[in-house]
């Protein structure tokens, strides 16, 4: 019997008819699909048909926790927001951190279902077992960062979560985010798009309900256990931090703090970034020159609510492009594509969110834009399913390079456990147990993302997995084993290869 971890509620808005409606979640749907992207993958394959355009109003957005999120578990922050990808057109979810989730679960749903779109721009105002749907024309525009500001300001309170779309998302651009609380993604799947054509500007959470927990005894002990098995190291980035003033931040309850808090030099304008990432395909991906560009890119980028991975590999085509001549200065409008020319990067980045000239057809993804300018640029352009490229050489980790061909969304940082496994093998290698072990990762890292827990504690910080199950055991008081939970891990990503299968 469930005695916690789940609130057994869910919301459904159709922006269509603005309307509103709660409904009831049974217990064993709670525990066949777990929660968050498990949860979504089955709403979305119940509910959206195979033909149905990611751009349309038929397409839907789950919004979904999981039964551990909001509570004393490392890294129990994550949001999964579960559609079909503008991106790849096949399913698509990403995980966000921040409170949102935190403060659904606190409002009194477990999930949000959107639906139909609007004739205008609105915003959801979710609190304490009620929703409404506010005008947001006067949003219309703004950056994400700008539009959080003025949701709180009108709400009259700085600690609503805020979730939102930006000028990329607004203009369909097939890589926009979902930005929250200043400073994390649903990146990469184009979610923020599906927002943009639903009309929908933001989501605002704020709550006040206790989140239940079958055994507070158990679950405390659970977590002083694996705070005390957590053995982090690392360096101190001593460079950057001198350069661009560095600070640090975290996650709800998270030891990690892996987010960098940052001043754009002299504005005064603070922001979470620069990730590994981030600097990977802002910076070594021969795209802008220095630590304190790396940083305005990536603020740039979260204002305009572009994935900053997305955004970095899309301009570095175009500027592998312009050197090989298929793209010329005038159908750059102008713009000097050359590595060093930091204004004219990222005056493109705004080009791109906005869709004026070029940035139109590069808002398509690289695999759309390269499908267009001819053979040569289909050979350069790197993505693997329409996403991204991920900061990995997948030519010296032949695991990640699996992991990326099978996992159900791409090539996706949710794939990309495999990487600790290659670090470990050696460059190159392969092994005897590879396909398992690859497999293994896979549904162990799509079942934390159901839980609603982050995975880097386990992928970065060794943390036990048998951790999730007492927690899970604390939380919803059903005593379960590990395998049976990995076992739903697996159902759930063959569920997700079965809705990509149909379309």
């Amino acid at each position: 019997m469930i005695r916690g971890g789940y609130i057994g509620r869910m919301v459904r808005v159709n922006l269509t008819k603005l309307k509103v409606k709660v409904e009831e979640v049974k217990p064993d749907f709670m525990v066949s699909y777990v929660g968050g992207s498990g949860w979504g993958a089955r709403l979305i394959w119940d509910e959206v048909k195979p033909n149905v355009h990611p751009l349309s109003g038929k397409n839907k957005v789950v919004v979904a926790t999981g039964p551990l999120t909001g509570t004393l578990v490392l890294g129990a922050c994550k949001t999964s927001l579960s559609s079909i990808s503008p991106a790849t057109k096949l399913y698509g979810n990403s995980s966000i951190g921040g409170m949102l989730g935190v403060e659904l679960k606190q409002s009194g749903f477990d999930a949000l279902i959107v639906e139909g779109a609007s004739r205008k721009p609105v915003y959801l105002w979710v609190t304490d077992r009620r929703v409404e749907i506010k005008d947001a024309s006067h949003l219309w525009g703004l950056g994400c960062l700008s539009a959080e500001d003025a949701i709180r300001k009108e709400l009259g309170d700085a600690e609503v979560s805020v979730a939102t779309i930006g000028p990329a998302g607004e203009n369909l651009v097939k890589f926009a985010c979902v930005m929250c609380d200043r400073g994390h993604q649903a990146g990469g799947m184009g979610i923020g798009a599906v927002f943009g054509s639903k009309k929908l500007k933001a989501i605002a959470v704020k709550g006040h309900f206790d989140i239940p927990v079958a055994n507070m005894e158990l679950m405390r002990s659970t977590f002083d256990r694996a705070m005390k098995y957590v053995n982090y190291e690392g360096g101190d980035g001593g460079t950057v931090r001198g350069r661009v003033r560095m600070g640090d931040a975290s996650c709800y309850l998270c030891p990690m703090a892996c987010r960098r808090v940052n001043v754009i030099g002299k504005t005064g304008i603070k922001i979470l970034s620069p990730e590994y990432e981030e600097t990977a395909f802002l910076s070594m991906n021969y795209v802008l020159p220095s630590m304190k560009d790396v940083v305005y890119g990536g603020w740039l980028c979260d204002e305009l609510g572009m994935d900053v991975v997305s955004a970095g590999t899309v301009i570095a085509f175009a500027m592998e492009c312009y050197e090989r001549g298929l793209l010329s200065r005038e159908e750059l409008n102008g713009l000097d594509l050359r590595f060093g020319e930091a204004e004219d990067v990222l005056r493109l980045l705004g080009d791109v969110a906005r869709r004026r000239g070029i940035g139109n057809l590069l808002a398509e993804g690289v695999e759309a834009a390269a499908e267009r300018m001819g053979e040569e640029a289909i050979r350069i352009a790197m993505h693997v399913s329409g996403l991204k490229a991920l900061g990995y050489d997948v030519k010296a980790a032949l695991a990640t390079a699996l992991a990326y061909a099978t996992y159900g969304i791409g090539e996706h940082s949710d794939g990309a456990g495999a990487i600790t496994y290659d670090l470990k093998a050696g460059r190159g290698r392969y092994t005897e147990d590879q396909a398992e072990r690859v497999s293994y990762l896979q549904h162990v890292g799509l079942l934390l993302d159901c839980l609603g827990v982050c995975q880097l504690p386990w992928v970065r910080l060794g943390l036990n997995l048998e951790a999730y199950r007492e927690a899970y055991e604390a939380v919803v008081g059903v005593n379960v084993t590990f395998d049976f939970l990995l076992r739903r891990g697996k159902a759930i990503y063959d569920l997700t290869r079965a809705i990509n299968s149909l379309r």
